[in-house]
């Protein structure tokens, strides 16, 4: 069956089943089994070759709009090997990987902000032509009165990044539990050339100090801090329970640890310091459901979803990467200081995967998601002939 043949059967097929459940998200309804086991294996498959007490962790969900959900993990959320004593006294090791276990996401925080940004533009309090100028006055960075928060969102604007000033990081890590605000994250950019004319045709550079200056646009916008906005207008109405805006709140029941080889590094730097690029701490499970609900189109309004996965330079929209034309993809990844995280949305297919690692040595959350997408394929074409049986 070649794809454009499979892509109509499927919309056939999806639309069966959403007339018969019009709820359509399902995420409480489990996979099927046949689909969890492969899931699982895959998952699996990253850990096995490696001396135990050592392994990584992995969290990952799947979710296929309609039909269900399912959440895995392997390995572990703390390295080490169990100790005993010639007393017998055993001091533990590693500790594994639990479901629910949080991780930092590193860059996927981009989407959660735009989808604030966007939401703030749906209650009529801003505009994507706003200039950064006009929310955040004093020539904050160079072009200020030139550069749109759509620019900023999509990377258009010439901001230099923050994360390519040596600088920085060498004084974060001095002391990584003091914490930063956004305003001294763009002091290190505040003199630095622009890379290109904020907006110039075929121009992209990706910029850290950007979503960081949104971060800002929120406060000066809402008058209030931004974590109030963010839960205001994303974790509160879509149930994320447990994804917090890191460096701005208390963390609850939070015990992943990030590696850089065997070497603890995520606590090597205060979470504020990446405001609005990099912050967020949450699960695997509240990633997918974040994802599949925005880019599912049950969020957004349908015209403002249309401009956030448009691409405007380099496959890149308000926040996310965009591919494909007959099948389009949603799409992002992240690293910061011994995590890494991917995920995909599959929009012809209704398909989320996310995958969270908490090992910044060797990133394989893409292989890991692109597997996750292959099997989802093969299972729904399979179900396909089997439901045109009948």
């Amino acid at each position: 069956m070649t794809k454009p043949e499979l892509r109509i059967v499927l919309t056939v097929f999806l639309t069966t089943i959403l007339t018969l459940n019009i709820s359509a998200l399902e995420f409480d309804q489990p996979l099927p089994e046949s689909l969890t086991k492969q899931f699982q294996d895959t998952l699996n498959q990253y850990t096995e070759k490696i001396k135990p007490g050592y392994i990584p962790g992995y969290s990952a969900a799947v979710h296929i709009e309609g039909i269900g959900m399912w959440i895995g993990v392997t390995g572990n959320a703390v390295k080490g090997e169990t100790i005993r004593t010639d007393e017998g006294v055993e001091y533990p090791g590693a500790i594994p990987l639990q479901h629910g276990d949080q991780f930092h996401i590193g860059s996927l925080t981009k989407q959660f902000v735009s989808v604030v940004v966007l939401r703030l533009m749906e209650e009529g309090k801003l505009t994507l032509d706003d200039t950064l100028e006009q929310w955040v006055p004093g020539g904050i960075v160079a072009n200020a009165e030139l550069i749109t928060i759509r620019q900023l969102l999509s990377h258009t604007s010439g901001v230099y990044d923050n994360t390519s000033v040596p600088v920085f990081f060498n004084t974060v890590k001095l002391d990584p539990n003091s914490p930063g605000t956004a305003k001294e994250i763009i002091e290190y950019v505040k003199d630095k050339n622009p890379k290109f004319s904020p907006g110039q045709p075929g121009q992209f550079s990706y910029s850290n100090s950007g979503y960081t200056l949104l971060h800002m646009i929120v406060e000066a916008v809402t008058g209030k801090p931004f974590v109030e906005e963010f839960h205001r207008l994303v974790t509160q109405p879509l149930n994320l329970n447990e994804t917090y805006y890191g460096g701005f709140e208390e963390i609850t029941d939070y015990s992943t640890l990030g590696y850089e080889g065997s070497k603890v590094v995520s606590n090597d730097m205060h979470l504020s310091w990446a405001a609005g690029a990099g912050n967020i701490v949450s699960t695997a499970d509240d990633v997918c459901r974040f994802a599949s609900t925005i880019f599912g189109g049950y969020y957004l309004q349908p015209e403002t979803l249309i401009e956030m996965t448009t691409p405007i330079e380099n496959n890149y929209g308000l926040g996310v990467g965009v591919a494909g034309e007959d099948w389009k993809y949603v799409f992002h990844s992240g690293s910061i200081f011994g995590f890494c995280s991917d995920f995909i949305y599959n929009a012809n297919c209704g398909i989320t995967v996310i995958c969270l690692q908490n090992s910044s040595s060797t990133n394989n959350t893409r292989n890991i998601n692109n597997k996750f997408l292959k099997i989802s394929f093969e299972w729904i074409e399979t179900s396909v002939q089997e439901w045109s049986l009948y």
